[in-house]
């Protein structure tokens, strides 16, 4: 066991992330970020070398990305030896995070300091690290809107608007008060009205069961797997009511879906469904957006740049 590695993901080889992390300079770092944010290590990427130290992946309690923690070397000028001297620099990078001035976007979401008590006040002064409830309803909302979205999307397009020609139209407001369009030198063409009504009809049709079918998903609790760019999975279980997001089963990180029993039968029929599509993210999920009604299964693609991107799968739960 160890305070500072998430064991859930570390498996056999927490004793060795461990001992890797102790024998580190940034260790008095993360824990400092582990007493008082309760953040833990999940991965360790990178050697050590000269000028920059392996990064250590931290994540909160329930196993959501919160930033990473790295040591470089640097060199200042010392007007007292009239040298440049070297010193490591400590570093905390977080995509939640975005400082005012930066050379670049990577720039700017990381904090640096020599001393680890100055970045750990900056942390703190400047609410660097989120709250997790912030982060949940903000970042991991949006995600599951968007799938919400794709959802309603597949359902077809429900806008009214169409092109009609300004004379039906002119006919068509006489009518309605009680003018005979004949006096306008106008007349009613009675097929356009119905191919438009039967448009109306159908926008209608198109826009209740999109209403239906997703408060049907969404109202009720609905497992949320993301798989991110090191293959762990975060799942929980959630419902969105009145644009609301709700947390019914706390996330948590995994390296596998085996423990989730009431999973096994939609996950067989979703690799078979899927085997046909390419490369699939845990011999499971194809990274493309859509809605699969014949699974009722929601998917949403990913492009992967950092620790908190996630490709998501949206399961109603049995």
């Amino acid at each position: 066991m160890s305070k500072y590695i998430l064991t859930s993901v570390a498996g056999d080889s927490v004793q060795d992330m461990d001992k890797v992390l102790k024998e580190n300079i940034c260790f008095p770092l993360v824990r400092e970020l582990e007493f008082k944010y309760g953040l833990k290590v999940y991965k360790i990427s990178g050697e050590v070398k000269n000028v920059i130290t392996p990064h250590f992946y931290m994540c909160y309690s329930n196993g959501l990305p919160c930033g990473a923690v790295f040591a470089k070397a640097e060199k200042e000028w010392d007007v007292h030896k009239g040298t440049h001297v070297e010193h490591w620099e400590y570093n905390f990078k977080t995509p939640y995070y975005k400082k005012a001035r930066g050379s670049s976007d990577s720039d700017r979401e990381t904090i640096s300091s020599k001393k680890i008590s100055t970045l750990m006040g900056t942390i703190q002064r400047q609410k660097v690290i989120k709250p997790l409830d912030e982060i949940i309803n903000k970042e991991y909302k949006s995600e599951m809107l968007e799938c919400l979205g794709t959802m309603k999307d597949s359902f077809g397009k429900d806008h009214k608007y169409t092109p009609v020609d300004a004379d039906t139209i002119h006919a068509l407001v006489a009518y309605a008060l009680g003018e005979n369009p004949n006096s306008y030198g106008l007349s009613i063409n009675k097929s356009v009205c119905k191919d438009l009504l039967d448009k109306f009809n159908k926008c209608d049709s198109i826009r209740a069961k999109k209403l239906k079918e997703t408060e049907r998903f969404f109202s009720n609790p609905f497992y949320a797997i993301g798989v991110d760019k090191s293959k762990h999975i975060i799942i929980g279980k959630l419902k969105i009511v009145e644009n609301k997001m709700q947390i019914v089963e706390d996330f948590s990180r995994v390296l596998s879906l085996d423990h989730k029993e009431d999973l096994t039968a939609i996950l067989t029929m979703m690799r078979v469904a899927n085997e046909n599509m390419g490369e699939l993210i845990l011999n499971c999920f194809p990274n493309n957006t859509k809605y699969d009604a014949n699974l009722d299964v929601i998917y949403k693609s990913v492009w992967y740049r950092n620790e908190t991107d996630f490709h998501w799968t949206l399961i109603p739960c049995q």
